[in-house]
């Protein structure tokens, strides 16, 4: 009677849901733009210099009330996957961590004071201390490799002028022009001062630094740099020169094949430098070798291909004999 037009009647809505349901698991299971803000990625590793400890940050997407944001922060772990821990905490973001060149601080950059700054924390324990001060913040940063100082990028800041037209709203952007250079700075590290050291500006004129590596005895640095911020430049013509440390700003150029030459990598003796190019002209497709040349100048040397002629260097041998590559061969890395 009754009882029975009911289990028929929910029965046959059961039977018209079904459909539904496996449609919404199987769009449950389906890889989406929500989907992937659920997913915690891992953004920049770094080895302790002992090889026992690596630091690494996660990026994770908040998603709570008007905060729309991803916060990203350092997690250290034993090199055997074991005791991982969160390192840095807070509301603003800590990324790009570098040991210690005698493994006992992690230095990172946040903008937990207000710019982009390089911090240090020591990894038995302490609070962080602000390392940099840049009035325009901290691009790239590397320790020395003797721990005492750090080197940084920084894009030149305002002048007076600038600020006041600013301020007095008169400030039209006009485009490809007075262009904001990127210069390397380096400044000392006192792990008891209060305040960060007074930096020692190492380059500057009308070109733009876009990286940069440390001579292994500290008294040099090796950087590639292009005429302007622009990306289109830096995929025309970029070159390699060498500055020392002490704060004299005489630039020696090393490398000028006539394309594009950068990514400089000391070898450990120092007498070698080993660096990316396109050769003697641009390439469309972005293709680069790795040349080595000696550090105090001469003719640079092109090493075999690589696979695909499209690799990045990601160091090299202790004793200098290679240097190693990560590039993608069809859809593997």
């Amino acid at each position: 009677g009754a009882a029975m037009t009911r289990r028929v009647l929910v029965l046959s809505a059961l039977l018209a849901l079904a459909p539904a349901l496996e449609a919404q698991e199987e769009a449950s299971l389906r890889w989406t733009p929500a989907k992937s803000m659920e997913i915690r990625q891992i953004q920049g590793t770094a080895v302790s210099p002992d090889g026992s400890r690596i630091a690494y940050v996660i990026r994770v997407p908040v998603m709570e009330g008007e905060k729309s944001e991803y916060l990203s922060h350092i997690w250290l772990v034993n090199a055997d996957g074991s005791a991982g821990r969160q390192f840095t905490r807070g509301e603003k973001s800590a990324s790009s961590p570098a040991f210690s060149p005698d493994g006992r601080w992690l230095a990172f950059s946040s903008s937990r004071g207000g710019k982009s700054q390089v911090w240090a924390i020591p990894l038995d324990g302490g609070e962080a201390r602000q390392v940099t001060d840049a009035e325009s913040g901290v691009g790239s940063f590397a320790w020395s490799p003797d721990g005492a100082r750090i080197a940084y990028l920084m894009n030149d800041p305002e002048t007076e002028e600038e600020k006041a037209r600013t301020r007095e709203k008169r400030d039209p952007i006009f485009v490809d022009q007075n262009f904001k250079y990127a210069h390397l700075y380096a400044v000392a590290f006192e792990p008891r001062a209060e305040a960060p050291a007074e930096p020692v500006r190492l380059t500057e004129g009308a070109f733009h630094v876009s990286d940069f590596d440390w001579a292994p005895d500290g008294s040099a640095i090796a950087f590639g740099h292009q005429p302007d911020p622009r990306l289109d430049e830096g995929a025309r013509r970029s070159d390699v020169s060498v500055v020392p440390t002490d704060g004299s700003k005489t630039v020696r150029p090393l490398v000028t094949l006539g394309g594009t030459d950068g990514s400089p990598a000391w070898s450990p003796d120092g007498r070698w430098i080993a660096f990316e190019s396109s050769g003697d002209e641009p390439q469309r497709v972005g293709l680069a070798d790795v040349f080595v040349v000696a550090s105090a100048g001469g003719e640079p040397r092109k090493l075999a291909d690589s696979h695909d002629r499209s690799g990045g260097m990601t160091g090299g041998a202790r004793d200098g004999s290679v240097v190693y590559l990560a590039e993608s061969v069809g859809t593997t890395r």
